[in-house]
């Protein structure tokens, strides 16, 4: 049985200096837990959030739209109570 690597957690601001370390552990270990600062869940901190992640995805690589809806960033949770016809599993209960 392979041995298993010990799980590296990131306790840090997303950032784009953040990403050449979050490459250096991937390459070594194939993942890595970033622990970020919760978010508000008004829309000023949800769209803060979201260009925290855009800028940090682009110190990782070349970013693309993530949906049909040419999102860059996608929101996962439960959208059933609103578009129930949308099964992609990310969109689902």
């Amino acid at each position: 049985m392979p041995e298993l690597l010990p799980t590296q957690i990131l306790r840090s601001p997303l950032s784009s200096g953040l990403g050449s370390q979050v490459i250096d552990i991937v390459r070594g270990q194939g993942f890595c837990v970033i622990e970020s600062a919760p978010v508000s869940l008004d829309a000023v901190g949800i769209a803060r959030r979201t260009d925290e992640l855009h800028r940090f995805g682009i110190s990782l690589g070349t970013p693309l739209v993530q949906s049909p809806r040419r999102e860059m960033v996608e929101d996962v949770k439960d959208y059933s109570d609103v578009e129930s016809a949308d099964d992609r599993g990310y969109r689902r209960r």
